[in-house]
């Protein structure tokens, strides 16, 4: 049975719909750490029983398991795709990958059992968790600076202060960069009627024309804007982002605390971790055989080789974990870094609570192991 992904308009507007109507909070946008929180959640410790293997699931028989994203599937999510065609099936995985609206919209759609597990931004996470949302991380993806403010490499512009009565272009006036971006000249001493906010799109053409027609000195922004500015137009871009900020991390895998207290339905939740990092490590060293899987399947994002061979490497450096047998561990400090630059005093809940580093021993068991098969 062929793993199947919708990332189609159709399969968006069917999750869509399920959605309950008031979202929990706001959208807004790891490292390893050496000690994992000693966090319990609902439900039992894992024994060495619950290490997942493709031989516990009775042969023949597939779990469909929907894993929600916050922006529709692309070559950003090119680990998903890469597992969902070679790894999840040998686990008895059959994982359909729709998009909702922002992460926030994820972790709903996780609270209220419309999909299984999800891939939430770190502050939505936590804001989900605090607002009474029974569901956690179970595992970081993504290290380094994620989202950054910007400006053109040769831009005389060398830090943040210099941006005091200038114009820092965001996507939209309702993406996350722009509490980014205040959260940052608030810290610069730089008060909110000293710069603007326009809106300018995603990276690309348009953005690098408010770039050279001066409409903007500086653009606030997510990795995907990136290749897109280098390829489409020939802009290489340099972050002024504050040495404590480098290595902010991105995103989560969330589950509910109800799946995580079920044996099979922890065991299908920890397979998909495995299967991303597994399929996040074949990108890196299989470039140009997962470049053909992602491809096959997304063959809409791959109409310019240029910007695909650049997006899938910036990809693999950024979400391949490093192969020391922590991979998914939780970065606390620069958690806590985050959510007091992003939320401040709504900080009502521990941070282990909202990412549980218990079940990352298991993610782990043999993984490394699997990797090198």
């Amino acid at each position: 049975m062929r793993t199947s992904i919708s990332g189609s308009s159709s399969a968006r507007r069917g999750i869509a719909a399920a959605m309950v109507a008031a979202a929990l909070l706001a959208t807004a946008a790891c490292g390893d750490s050496g000690n994992e929180p000693a966090v319990a959640a609902d439900g039992d410790e894992p024994t060495s029983g619950d290490k997942p293997t493709s031989e516990t699931q009775p042969a023949g028989e597939m779990r469909d398991v929907t894993v929600a994203l916050p922006v529709p599937l692309g070559l950003f999510w090119s680990p998903y795709i890469i597992a969902a065609e070679k790894f999840y099936p040998e686990m008895g995985i059959n994982v359909d990958l729709p998009s909702v609206d922002g992460s926030a919209s994820v972790a709903q759609q996780i609270a209220t059992g419309n999909a299984f597990a999800g891939s939430v931004s770190v502050r939505e996470t936590y804001a989900a968790r605090a607002a009474g949302g029974e569901v956690m991380a179970i595992a970081a993806f993504g290290r380094g600076l994620i989202n950054r403010v910007s400006v053109p490499d040769d831009s005389p512009i060398q830090s943040l202060a210099d941006l005091k009565g200038k114009a820092i272009g965001v996507p939209s006036a309702s993406d996350g960069s722009v509490a980014l971006v205040k959260q940052l000249m608030e810290e610069a001493g730089i008060s909110e009627d000293e710069y603007e906010i326009p809106a300018v799109g995603a990276g690309g053409p348009a953005v690098a024309a408010a770039f050279d027609s001066g409409r903007i000195a500086a653009y606030a922004h997510g990795l995907s804007d990136i290749p897109a500015l280098k390829v489409n137009a020939g802009m290489t871009l340099r972050s002024l982002m504050p040495e404590k900020y480098q290595a902010l991390p991105a995103e989560g895998f969330v589950v509910s605390e109800e799946s995580m207290a079920d044996p099979e339905d922890r065991e299908v939740a920890i397979n998909l971790v495995r299967g991303y990092f597994l399929g996040a490590w074949f990108l890196q060293e299989h470039p140009e055989e997962a470049k053909e899987i992602v491809c096959g399947v997304i063959p809409s994002d791959c109409t310019d080789d240029e910007y695909v061979n650049a997006t899938l490497e910036l990809v693999s450096e950024k979400f391949a974990p490093e192969k020391d047998g922590k991979a998914g561990a939780f970065d606390y400090e620069n958690i806590q870094i985050l959510l007091d630059m992003t939320l401040g005093e709504a900080l009502t809940v521990p941070v282990e609570e909202a990412f549980n580093g218990k079940f990352l021993e298991s993610i782990n068991d043999g993984l490394l192991e699997q990797a090198g098969a």
